[in-house]
């Protein structure tokens, strides 16, 4: 038998705060937030501009004093933000690099503790670890984890 374990482990955030002068600006893809949710954290923090694009329907809305800005190509959001003082000086493609790795998992499975390490053992013929960020599976075999459990074992004993 095979159990597939999920942590919610904040291996990156799923949204930012910036602060340009003075100004609060919450951006955030949108893959886990709802709209409601957005606009939460957006009184929450005191955001004056909420940046998202999940859904990549343009809409551009503002809400008593939150501006919000979705599905917008960058120069799109600038432009609307600065008006006619825009100027695009530089393009650079950026892209999503998850920075989780079997490694970086594996001290998460450590860390829930001999007990949880045991259990995992004792009823499963291995542990799979899907990073919440990326949804990349990392699979723990039967003959790794007494070695987890005795790494478990060694930092409680720090």
């Amino acid at each position: 038998m095979t159990a597939t374990v999920l942590l919610i482990y904040p291996v990156q955030a799923p949204y930012a705060m910036l602060y340009v002068k003075g100004k609060a600006i919450l951006v955030t893809h949108g893959q886990e937030m709802d709209t409601a949710k957005i606009k939460e954290m957006a009184g929450l923090y005191g955001a004056g501009i909420v940046i998202s694009g999940h859904t990549h329907i343009p809409r551009l809305e503002q809400e008593n004093k939150t501006l919000f800005l979705e599905g917008a190509a960058p120069e799109q959001v600038l432009q609307k933000l600065l008006g006619p003082d825009f100027v695009e000086l530089h393009r650079k493609k950026v892209g999503f690099h998850c920075l989780c790795s079997k490694d970086k998992l594996e001290q998460i499975l450590i860390s829930l503790g001999e007990k949880e390490i045991r259990d995992i053992i004792e009823s499963q013929e291995r542990a799979e670890i899907e990073c919440h960020f990326c949804a990349d599976k990392y699979c723990f075999e039967g003959s790794e984890l007494p070695s987890i459990l005795q790494a478990a074992k060694d930092q409680s004993h720090r």
